[in-house]
Parts: C-alpha cells; structure tokens; sequence
C-alpha cells in the first residue's frame, strides 16, 4: 500500500474535533446538557454510534473539564487515530473522549504536526492554555515541557482563529435586515393610500365623475 500523505493525516485530524460558532440555538452540550446558544463557540467530537457518524457538541468549558486529557499510554492497544499506528507503552497522548467510558487518541510524542495542531485548535477555541488541560499536572516534567513547546499557539494562531470564526463573518449575531414594505399604491384619483397606526392601509374610495351638466330647454318663438 501507499504510504500516508500529509493529507490523510490533514484529514484525519480534521474529522475527528471541529471547533465552530453554533448556527442555531438548538444544540445542548452533552456533558452540562446546557443549551449552546446561536454564536457560542462549540466543539464537536465526531464517532460512530448505531452504526453511523455523528457529531456530539459540548462547550469548551465542559469539553476542557470533562471532554479530553492528558496521558502516557497505560500499553500498547490503541492506535493514534490520525497515525493510524500503534502507541507504544508509556507514550504521550490525547485522550478525546467519545462517550462516559470511551476515547479515542492521538500520539503527542512523535513529530506528528497534525495532531500538535489539533490541540493548539481546541485551545483557541476555548481561549485556553495547556495548562487548562485535564492530567497536564501529572505528566513528567519532559512531558510537560514537550506539550508547552508543541502544543501551545502562538499568537498569530490565536488572531487567525479569531478572525476566521468571528460571528459577523458566518453571519451570526448580526441584526438581520427588515425588507422595506411594499410602496403605497397609487389609486385611480392619484392620491396615495394612507396607513393609520394599526399597520393597515386605508381605502381609499374610487374617484367618482361629476353628473352631467342639466340640458337647457329651448324657448318657444
């Protein structure tokens, strides 16, 4: 088979966390079972459930506390699901929970810029440092020091991150524009319909021609 490409580890990476402002208000938070309202920055954990993908949105507080952590691998099972290789024992990860006792991981140890990325997103997105993140006190301090220089966004990063999801540039959180109503109509005696304070429109009565003149009576000679 053909070896990966930076893409498919693009790809990977991009299916398995999306970070975005929340459309509408009709998504609650799986962790709190808070409502995400329109505008409120979101993270989705996509995984397979009854045989299909779906999407699981929590807000980035409750995906920072009960969502996601740090860890070194307890053995060599599971796979880096954007590596899609083995992790050795003893080996840095994040955990990204997928349901009450399930993860999926990602291998922080390995070079793998993808997967550095990905946690440098969910931090933007929560406005949040490394840090923040569940286990971080735990790890050893060469563990820590690899996640504060890989896993840290710079500045730039977080400006980016800003501005690409900043609610005016999806169209959320702006008023929404009331079209004009439609013009008076003009009535047949050239006067425009008036509107009274109730919103509705006046009727004007038709124009209405004069009688006839009355016919003079010729005089007798």
């Amino acid at each position: 088979p053909m070896p990966d490409s930076p893409a498919d580890f693009r790809r990977r990476a991009d299916g398995l966390i999306t970070c975005e402002r929340a459309r509408s208000g009709r998504s609650t938070c799986v962790s709190s079972g808070e409502p995400i309202a329109a505008g409120q920055m979101r993270i989705g954990v996509t995984s397979w459930r009854m045989g299909r993908s779906c999407v699981a949105w929590q807000t980035t507080k409750s995906f920072l506390k009960n969502g996601c952590f740090l860890e070194n691998a307890k053995n060599g099972a599971a796979s880096c699901k954007v590596a899609l290789s083995k992790m050795p024992k003893g080996c840095l990860r994040f955990a990204i929970k997928t349901s009450k006792d399930t993860q999926m991981y990602v291998r922080l140890d390995a070079g793998i810029r993808e997967t550095e990325e990905l946690v440098r997103r969910v931090l933007c997105a929560a406005e949040a440092k490394p840090i923040d993140i569940v286990g971080m006190d735990a790890l050893s301090e060469d563990d820590r020091k690899t996640i504060l220089r890989t896993c840290t966004p710079s500045a730039k990063e977080r400006a980016d991150f800003r501005k690409q999801h900043a609610a005016g540039a999806l169209g959320l959180g702006s008023p929404v524009a009331t079209p004009p109503g439609p013009a008076a109509s003009a009535t047949g005696n050239g006067k425009k319909a008036e509107r009274r304070p109730g919103g509705k429109r006046a009727q004007t009565p038709p124009a209405v021609a004069p009688p006839p003149a009355p016919k003079r009576k010729r005089r007798a000679a």
